[in-house]
């Protein structure tokens, strides 16, 4: 076998590798290396102006897009294009980002990240897996494209997710280094980095490496989200139901601190590009792993005072199923299955394992030596009452998914609310029986102006701000208003229960800090009294 080359630049912080590679290291001119960069994200500004020109997604076009980013990029037949859109969200416009750990010497990245290649991921065109930089990962991906920034190398690889090696972040699975860390550059790589794929992208979905996603499913409840006039505001969700309302006081973990007020464990968590854009800052100087590091916590619950300190807008995520064992819990109404439980190591080739020749395949996936299109030849199906992971979640959603439900009132946190639109009445239809306001047609979307209810609309949990003012409006503002407020009419229309994570603005942190350049994340030492770490 014939190992590539190795190229070493002593004042340079990356390690590259090239297969054929006559680069050189001269100390007093890296203008090779430069232009070789240079050259990689020439690339994808070059296929990033393909994507953006893709309007309609037809077959036919699908298989001239040439975007790096679109893991089946190298197949006419690309999976994801089996849910191209649903209620007029594009698959494209949504960006799954999957915060992973070579730990174990790659056995997470074995275990779960090349199951959910060969299952789940294959249906969405654009995903994201986030790893700390190790000689053994880039070694791996050989033979994927390569792009270098400041913080991080991109590996763009056929038939596989675009895998982000992070050289701030460490193998740590648990706390500020590690997965908080990973998630700041995960986010930062796209909004910062990746600009014109930015453009277009209206959500980004983050999980962990345990999780299972249905692509019909997320894209239904995302366009639901994005329908229903509310989408403009910046917006964090989560699947925590029992904190959604009335806002956690306070911190997991710790005491006081009662001037936070979060949607509860942010894992996993979707992001609209509202709130990506409030993030650009904060992200680049990893303020998600400050927070983190501020309380002594991992980015499941550090996510939470982040997002606060910014004002985001929490609501749920439907139908997450979390907590299993084995495929008779599994339930046919479910978006994704969070912890999952993979068999042991099932897809590392070795030789101890003597995998069949009929199975060895050529190496098309990270650290293993089987196929994205099928399972391993050591699937244990004999452990099903205790253990399930990627293969059998897509095997029983394909055979046994059902819908969830979506948009119905009262059901999976979507709420009748009263509100001012920005829509001209012309694009406007209410139904008599029900007195819910929609759109005409799909040409047409719902923008909310102003909310005027909420299930618990108080001065202890305000209603979002018009974009226009920023200042909220009280209680008593919002139900003195009868036909009309401020002069527009005033509609009831069904929403995602929309929840303000209000409180940081009042903070003597905020007034400290309003006038920097840079993100200054809230710690326990600035909460009032002081936090103190539960025993």
């Amino acid at each position: 076998m014939k190992l590539p080359s190795i190229l070493f630049c002593a004042n340079s912080f990356v390690l590259v590798l090239f297969a054929l590679s006559d680069v050189s290291c001269d100390q007093n001119n890296t203008s090779e290396y430069e232009k070789f960069a240079a050259a990689r994200l020439r690339l994808y500004a070059e296929r990033d102006e393909l994507n953006i020109s893709v309007t309609v997604m037809t077959t036919e076009t699908s298989r001239s897009l040439a975007a790096s980013n679109v893991h089946h990029n190298r197949h006419g037949n690309k999976p994801w294009m089996s849910v191209a859109s649903v209620d007029g969200l594009r698959n494209d416009e949504v960006a799954m980002f999957v915060t992973s750990t070579a730990f174990k010497e790659g056995y997470f990245l074995r275990a779960r990240i090349i199951s959910a290649s060969r299952t789940w991921m294959k249906t969405f065109a654009n995903v994201f897996v986030i790893i700390e930089d190790t000689f053994l990962a880039r070694y791996s991906m050989r033979h994927c494209a390569i792009s270098d920034f400041i913080h991080y190398t991109s590996f763009d690889c056929p038939n596989e997710p675009t895998f982000i090696l992070s050289r701030n972040c460490t193998n740590e699975y648990y706390g500020a280094n590690g997965p908080c860390c990973k998630v700041d550059d995960g986010i930062n790589y796209l909004v910062n980095d990746r600009p014109r794929l930015f453009e277009r992208i209206k959500f980004i979905v983050h999980s962990d490496d345990d999780e299972y996603w249905r692509a019909d499913q997320t894209l239904k409840w995302l366009a639901a989200v994005d329908n229903s006039g509310i989408n403009h505001f910046p917006i964090i969700a989560n699947g925590d139901p029992y904190t959604a309302r009335p806002l956690n006081p306070g911190l997991w973990g710790w005491d006081n601190c009662k001037e936070i007020k979060t949607g509860g464990w942010y894992q996993p968590l979707m992001l609209n590009h509202a709130a990506l854009e409030k993030m650009k800052i904060a992200v680049h100087d990893y303020g998600i792993k400050g927070s983190c590091h501020g309380f002594d916590i991992t980015h499941d619950v550090g996510v939470g005072p982040f997002a606060w300190q910014l004002g985001l807008n929490h609501i749920f995520i439907p139908g997450i199923q979390g907590g299993f064992s084995g495929v008779k819990a599994f339930k046919p109404v479910r978006l994704a299955v969070h912890y999952l439980k993979p068999f042991d190591d099932e897809d590392y080739c070795n030789e101890e394992k003597r995998w069949p020749a009929s199975h060895r395949y050529n190496q098309t996936i990270v650290l293993g030596c089987g196929s994205v299109e099928r399972r391993g030849p050591f699937h244990n199906t004999t452990k099903h009452a205790t253990h399930a992971d990627n293969y059998d979640m897509f095997e029983y959603f394909r055979d046994h998914g059902e819908n969830v439900v979506i948009g119905k009132e009262g059901e999976n946190h979507w709420v009748r609310v009263r509100v001012t639109l920005s829509n001209s009445p012309e694009t406007l239809q209410t139904d008599p029986a029900t007195g819910l306001t929609t759109v005409v047609s799909a040409q047409h979307k719902l923008q909310v102006k102003q909310l005027l209810s909420s299930p618990t609309f108080s001065k202890d949990d305000p209603l979002q701000a018009t974009l226009e003012n920023p200042s909220k409006i009280s209680p008593e503002e919002a139900q003195a208003a009868g036909e009309l407020f401020n002069g527009d009419k005033v509609y009831n229309i069904l929403i995602p229960d929309l929840v303000h994570l209000h409180g940081y603005d009042a903070t003597e942190h905020a007034k400290r800090h309003k006038d920097s350049k840079h993100f200054q994340a809230f710690t326990a030492s600035d909460c009032s009294p002081p936090g103190k770490r539960q025993n």
